[in-house]
């Protein structure tokens, strides 16, 4: 129940565009759940529009490993648009 109460109020901060707020919430259910692939897609979304790619980046690589089908597209989008991670080895077998 409260994952469920805690994923609705991100979504709807999300939605209003209060991405701040919506963070802390995403943040949270990733502690609770840490190998949820959709929670990790949701906060690597909500990072980008942030303006936080590297974290993005990292959230969404690790929302792939997890088996998130649309991690993959925001994580090329991100290489298409130029986005270079400032350094974790994890990242630098993707970006080769």
């Amino acid at each position: 129940a409260r994952i469920t109460e805690l994923l609705l109020r991100a979504n709807g901060h999300r939605r209003g565009d209060e991405h701040a707020k919506a963070l802390i919430c995403y943040q949270e259910l990733v502690d609770m759940d840490s190998g949820n692939a959709d929670f990790r897609f949701l906060l690597g979304k909500t990072l980008l529009a942030l303006g936080q790619r590297d974290e993005a980046a990292q959230a969404f690589l690790r929302a792939k490993e997890l088996g998130h089908d649309g991690a993959d597209k925001e994580l090329s989008d991100l290489k298409r648009a130029g986005h270079r991670p400032r350094a974790t080895l994890g990242f630098l077998k993707f970006w080769k």
